[in-house]
């Protein structure tokens, strides 16, 4: 049990480094476009499967090329700090695309890095 504790810590605490790491150098060479909050939407919401509960928010932007491109964020927990219309910077590059908020940037990497930091406490703890 302690080596798993080591070895998943240290997995998980390496790769939130790395993805923090990953999502600041793409926000600096990205290019920052800002969007219009459209909507908030299920997302997943088909016939086959249930839906979720939690609303997503719905983005559309001006892409580089001139055309409107629309985005659903991959996480709702940002969504009850906007409303329809608000304005929002998003980082796109090649078809990915970050809010750039620095509580969005750092949000998956920050829980990675503790769920990691747990599990070596846990493997000192034996």
């Amino acid at each position: 049990m302690g080596l798993y504790c080591l070895v998943v810590g240290s997995v998980l605490l390496l790769g939130g480094i790395a993805l923090l790491v990953f999502r600041i150098r793409f926000v600096f060479s990205a290019i920052c476009l800002p969007a219009v909050v459209v909507d908030k939407v299920f997302r997943n919401t088909s016939a086959e499967n249930s839906s979720s509960r939690g609303k997503f928010l719905k983005l559309r932007y001006k892409a580089g090329d001139g055309l409107f491109k629309e985005y659903v964020c991959d996480t709702n927990i940002l969504t009850p700090f906007y409303t329809v219309g608000d304005e929002i910077i998003l980082a796109v590059k090649d078809d990915m695309v970050l809010m750039k908020t620095w509580f969005y940037i750092a949000l998956a990497p920050t829980m990675l890095m503790f769920l990691g930091l747990v599990a070596l406490y846990v493997y000192s703890r034996f």
